[in-house]
């Protein structure tokens, strides 16, 4: 089944995804606006400061994609507070907290 196919089936009206500025990322937002058109929102989700962070805004805006920028550099520094976890574990946090925005932007 193609894309095109589940979203005819499924009805899917839009799609919400994380705009890293990398090439997966990337290639997942041009398909994205060639199915969906305009009803794709890009989400740029640093953890703080985000030195490469104007890659993600340059294709949002090539793309002309609606975009959104959520830092989640509070959350992290909440959990890391709260739960003092080691290293290995701490870099599971921001992917895990980047999926949960995600998920709540789609449901709105």
């Amino acid at each position: 089944m193609t894309i095109e196919e589940y979203k005819q089936k499924n009805n899917v009206k839009g799609v919400v995804l994380g705009l890293s500025g990398g090439k997966d990322s990337t290639v997942v937002a041009m398909i994205a606006k060639k199915i969906w058109g305009d009803n794709v929102v890009a989400v740029l989700m640093p953890n703080g400061t985000q030195s490469d962070i104007n890659d993600s805004l340059d294709i949002a805006k090539t793309l002309n994609l609606n975009y959104k920028i959520v830092n989640i550099k509070d959350a992290f520094d909440s959990i890391v507070s709260l739960t003092n976890p080691t290293e290995k574990s701490k870099t599971n946090i921001a992917p895990r907290l980047r999926m949960t925005v995600l998920y709540s932007i789609a449901q709105t």
